[in-house]
């Protein structure tokens, strides 16, 4: 996950420490114990860390009742510890109790908001979705009424952003659009100026949302709008690609070939300078598509060149499903450019290759083999070839009737 429970012990650290009252004697100890457990969970030397996080606990409860938050502020640490160590479920279970602490003690305070929203990641993790976002939405309300109290406090605006992002995660993460968008959309709305990161975010969810519902210009202005802050940010971020690509696709379906072009070429830069599986095959998605725009501007020779390089990129993935996807799209594009260039036999042994490729990735009876198929029986009619024409389109039609007899 991107919220990090870190975040919660730096927080609780400062305001229990205000809110206590505690005896000078105590409060040293304790937050001598507590600073150093802190600095050995940043660390990464967790033993340590449960130690010192123990010390602090138990010097908090000798307070008597006097130190609830400092109990609080324990426990949460102590969970985190917990959660780093591979133990997710006693995690949940000391965040509760914190949260409780809390609740008793401090009521609606940047303290117990910070519970909360460790308690919801907590929760989020272990798979628990229903019940994280009702922790979520407990956060966001305690950390509207604290805005509220307090409007210039940067750190409530924060707590409210991080409840408003970890709102659509879940509700993307189950499947809620709709809800997703409405928070999604309260982020972008939000009277003060969210982060670069957090707007970034935002105005990418909801460029992807509208896409999905057709909205293509107003999709691609939010596209353009992220991508202007991702660029100032850093001109070399490999999440670039996905706006860049985004504005290539839309204007290739405007028939816009050039603009088109020079945003697949922007794409393409970014990805080559990154080695990672996932940016090859994005290298690879990409040189097909601009030996798509060539294809269909009538320049077979440069799209060739172009299939060839794309064709090289999938097969360098190995052996998996997408590489067998990809390399069988390719071989099919570049049957059609045999066609046009007068190469029949090249075009049939593509195009029984790309079939041999589906079916190894998508198996004997899956509709995407349709195309294929169908470009197998009309190029064996035209060779004359009928036996063969019609073991393909016999196939293709019982492909069909499939499809239709389990639609809903």
């Amino acid at each position: 996950m991107t919220r990090s429970g870190v975040i919660g012990v730096a927080a609780l650290l400062v305001c229990g420490l205000l809110s206590a009252r505690a005896d000078t004697g105590s409060e040293a100890d304790w937050r001598r114990e507590f600073e150093q457990a802190s600095r050995h969970h940043a660390e990464g030397e967790y033993a340590k860390a449960e130690k010192a996080a123990d010390r602090a606990l138990h010097q908090a409860l000798a307070g008597q009742g006097r130190t609830q938050p400092h109990v609080a502020s324990s426990l949460n640490l102590l969970a985190l510890i917990r959660q780093a160590q591979g133990q997710p479920e006693e995690a949940i279970a000391l965040l509760r109790e914190a949260l409780g602490v809390n609740e008793r003690a401090l009521g609606v305070h940047p303290n117990t908001l910070a519970v909360a929203m460790n308690l919801g990641e907590s929760l989020e993790a272990a798979g628990h979705l229903q019940e994280a976002m009702g922790l979520y939405e407990r956060g966001l309300r305690m950390a509207d009424t604290l805005h509220a109290r307090t409007p210039r406090d940067e750190s409530v605006h924060g707590w409210r952003q991080r409840a408003l992002t970890a709102l659509v995660d879940v509700h993307t993460e189950l499947g809620q659009a709709a809800q997703a968008q409405v928070y999604n959309r309260r982020l972008l709305d939000e009277a003060e100026p969210a982060s670069d990161a957090v707007r970034v975010a935002a105005l990418t969810r909801q460029a992807q949302a509208l896409q999905v519902e057709g909205r293509q210009e107003e999709a691609m202005a939010l596209h353009r709008q992220a991508l202007a802050l991702r660029e100032s940010n850093d001109p070399n971020d490999p999440a670039l690609v996905l706006h860049y690509h985004a504005l290539a696709l839309w204007h290739a379906q405007s028939r816009d070939d050039a603009a088109a072009q020079a945003w697949f070429e922007k794409a393409l830069a970014v990805v080559r300078t990154d080695r990672q599986g996932a940016s090859r095959l994005a290298q690879a998605h990409i040189l097909t598509s601009l030996a798509q725009l060539d294809e269909r501007r009538g320049r077979y020779t440069d799209a060739r060149r172009g299939y060839e390089a794309s064709l090289l990129a999938y097969t360098g993935l190995g052996e998996t499903p997408d590489a067998w996807l990809g390399r069988a799209q390719v071989l099919h594009q570049l049957a059609g450019v045999d066609l046009a260039q007068r190469r029949p036999a090249d075009a049939e042994q593509r195009y029984l290759q790309a079939l041999q490729l589906l079916e190894r990735a998508l198996g004997p009876d899956d509709p995407r083999l349709l195309p294929v198929l169908d470009n197998l029986m009309a190029y064996y009619t035209n060779r004359g070839q009928a036996r063969q024409a019609m073991d393909h389109g016999q196939r293709a039609s019982e492909l069909r009737r499939a499809q239709i007899k389990g639609a809903p």
